[in-house]
C-alpha cells in the first residue's frame, strides 16, 4: 500500500498519552521516503519530512506535503542515525 501513497498519515487523538507515545510507524514511512502529516506530537517535531497539524490546517498540510519532493540524502542520513 505504501509503494502507491503520496503522504503518510498518523492521525492520532490528541491526549495526555498520545502525547506520551512515540509512533514507530514514522520510521517505515520515511523509510519510504514518504512525507508524513501527524496530528502535533511531541516526539515527532524534529524529524525531517514530518509536519504537525490538527484541524483545517492537517487536511492542507497533506496537500503541501503531497508536493513537496523528498532528498533522499536527507533520509537516509536521518535512517542511518536512528537505526536498530
Amino acid at each position: 500500500y505504501l509503494a502507491n501513497a503520496d503522504v503518510a498519515l498518523i492521525p492520532f487523538k490528541p491526549s495526555e498519552l498520545t502525547q506520551a507515545v512515540s509512533p514507530l510507524k514514522v520510521f517505515e514511512y520515511l523509510a519510504m521516503k514518504l512525507p508524513v502529516v501527524s496530528t502535533p506530537l511531541k516526539e515527532l517535531e524534529s524529524l525531517p519530512y514530518a509536519t504537525l497539524a490538527d484541524g483545517d490546517a492537517f487536511v492542507r498540510a497533506v496537500d503541501t506535503a503531497r508536493q513537496t519532493p523528498v532528498d533522499d540524502q536527507v533520509i537516509g542520513d536521518f535512517l542511518r542515525d536512528h537505526s536498530w
